[in-house]
């Protein structure tokens, strides 16, 4: 792993891990790297000194093409100088040496194939190599070069296969290979390799997400869906962050879900994890079409509290939805004639008693009503599909503004 992928306060163990990817010659010493006793090469206190700088000057710039990415190989380099048998000091000389803009790929491939040479058997100097591969084939290809393009995108692609061979639980190696075969047009093979990992390791949030990223990128949305859903049951406090990358994760969304399926049971439980009252509830049934739901829930609430306009307007939609004409009467003899004197509809309740009204009255009624609401002027919220369709309709038929809450 590249010394800017960690914390400043591991600096130590950076500094341990150095001296265990290196060879066995010379004197020897031994070292616990994360728990396990490893024999290796006797380093010099200045060469661990002239690492901890690199891995400071690397802590401390913004991006390695900054001043401070700089200072960093100069002082990856001349500990190199210092340690010549550090497969992991090359490693990462070749990780900064292939960093663009500016990347001397012929320096980076020359300290990678050094590593490379000290430790044949690392995973992570291929992995290192077939980034810097691609790296430098997505330079090729966008100056027109195809040729170039083409051999580096194979060596990449053979590099990180090696990677995944030598450490087949690496979810870093196995990422990278499968997008590069979804670079290729292979996206199958690489979906496929992913699926594995999580099936050789169906504990591991990090196969997981893995798995949902690559789906998503290849547009697979139905694995993206199944595996985003797996890491957020292993890891609940990453809920957020997962269901911010796939919107069919959202809190409202999986309510939505549940009631097109009719799952009142998972409807409710999505509805408590979303902070939505029931009128609430209510109302998403009746605009998903789901009549006898939004009565059912729509009665529950007004036997509380009969005042509750957006339950009465669920109630509405629904006994139109349902071709009841007397409930429909019942239900908009209890609203107020005056929007003024309601206690405020939900915007969704609202959009939809505007079209109600665009059903059994006529458009200029529902433009009164939406234009009597004065709640109704910003963008629907992010994150609310069906508040956001119902609103672009609404608009398109009446010409009305967009809501939200």
């Amino acid at each position: 792993m590249p010394l800017s992928a960690r914390a400043p306060g591991a600096l130590a163990a950076i500094l341990i891990t150095a001296t265990a990817l290196a060879g066995c010659a010379g004197p020897t010493v031994e070292r616990v790297v994360d728990g396990r006793v490893i024999e290796g090469r006797f380093v010099s206190a200045y060469a661990y000194a002239l690492y901890g700088r690199a891995a400071y000057e690397e802590a401390q710039r913004g991006q390695r093409s900054d001043a401070g990415g700089r200072r960093a190989l100069a002082a990856l380099e001349a500990a190199a100088s210092e340690d010549t048998e550090s497969a992991h000091l090359w490693m990462e000389i070749g990780a900064l040496r292939c960093r663009p803009p500016g990347a001397d790929y012929e320096g980076a491939h020359a300290a990678l194939e050094r590593a490379r040479a000290l430790e044949p058997e690392e995973a992570t100097i291929r992995r290192a190599l077939a980034i810097c591969h691609a790296a430098e084939a997505a330079e090729a290809r966008a100056s027109g070069d195809g040729e170039r393009a083409r051999i580096q995108g194979d060596r990449a692609r053979e590099e990180a296969l090696q990677a995944v061979q030598l450490d087949p639980d690496d979810v870093d190696a196995a990422s990278l290979y499968a997008s590069l075969l979804a670079d290729a047009g292979r996206a199958p093979e690489g979906l496929r390799l992913l699926r594995a990992l999580t099936i050789r390791r169906p504990g591991s949030i990090e196969a997981w997400r893995a798995l949902t990223l690559f789906a998503q990128a290849t547009h697979n949305e139905v694995i993206a869906e199944r595996a985003a859903r797996r890491a957020r049951e292993l890891a609940p406090r990453l809920a957020a962050a997962i269901e911010a990358e796939l919107p069919p994760l959202a809190p409202l969304a999986e309510l939505d879900d549940a009631l097109r399926r009719g799952d009142l049971d998972a409807a409710h439980r999505r509805a408590k994890r979303a902070h939505l009252p029931l009128a609430e509830v209510a109302v998403r049934a009746a605009a998903l079409g789901r009549a006898a739901t939004a009565r059912a829930d729509a009665a529950l609430v007004l036997a509380a509290d009969p005042a509750d306009v957006t339950a009465r307007i669920a109630l509405a939609v629904a006994a139109d939805l349902a071709g009841d004409a007397g409930a429909l009467a019942e239900a908009l003899g209890s609203i107020p004639p005056s929007p003024a004197a309601l206690t405020g509809p939900s915007p969704l309740a609202a959009l939809l008693f505007a079209e109600l009204l665009g059903r059994r009255v006529d458009s200029g009624a529902a433009r009164a009503w939406l234009s009597a609401l004065p709640a109704l002027g910003a963008a629907p919220p992010p994150g609310d599909a069906l508040l956001a369709e119902v609103s672009a309709r609404v608009r398109a038929r009446f010409a009305s503004p967009p809501v939200a809450r």
